[in-house]
């Protein structure tokens, strides 16, 4: 139930055709060496989203990561004990077409 009150919290105001990232991760052992960085590179270069990517987190050194790939906060907001963080990144190739 706790997961539900996240989810409806957090992305009751997603942009308009924004596609959502809801969960990414790498072991333990292999976060310290960059993996997530590229799996996520590798998403946002790959994955065609002309309304952009939403996505929600709650822990702070995943919005350091994600800003350094374009991400800019749009709201802060607590759940329950967690305070959440929502961002969204543009589609760069809106701009090229």
């Amino acid at each position: 139930m706790r997961t539900l009150r996240y989810l409806h919290a957090a992305e009751a105001r997603t942009p308009a055709g924004a596609w959502t990232l809801e969960f990414i991760g790498v072991e333990p052992g292999a976060a310290v060496r960059g993996t997530g960085g590229r799996l996520l590179g590798h998403m946002l270069a790959t994955v065609p989203a002309p309304g952009g990517i939403f996505l929600t987190t709650a822990d702070e050194a995943n919005v350091r990561l994600y800003r350094r790939f374009g991400f800019t906060t749009l709201r802060r907001l607590a759940v329950g004990p967690l305070e959440v963080t929502a961002m969204w990144r543009p589609d760069p190739r809106a701009d090229a077409r």
